[in-house]
C-alpha cells in the first residue's frame, strides 16, 4: 500500500491451483487425460494445475482505489 496516498500499489498475483481442487469429476478426468497423454508420449504422468492471474491497477476514479482486470 502506498502510505502517502492511502491507495494500493499496482500488483500482479499468480496462483497455481492443483487440478480438481474443487471437484471430484475434474480431478478424475484430468488424471485420466494425463495418464493417457503420458502413455502416448512414453513418459511418466505429471501433476496438473490451473493457473489464475490477477492484475491490480490504480484507477483515476475517486470512488475506487484498485480494480481487478
Amino acid at each position: 500500500m502506498d502510505e502517502r496516498e492511502g491507495h494500493l500499489a499496482p500488483a500482479v498475483d499468480l496462483y497455481w491451483i492443483p487440478l480438481g481442487a474443487g471437484g471430484y469429476v475434474v480431478r478424475w478426468s484430468g488424471r485420466l487425460y494425463e495418464a493417457l497423454k503420458a502413455s502416448v508420449e512414453h513418459r511418466p504422468p505429471l501433476d496438473l494445475y490451473h493457473s489464475a492471474l490477477q492484475i491490480w491497477l490504480r484507477t483515476t476514479d475517486s470512488s475506487s482505489s484498485a480494480r481487478r482486470s
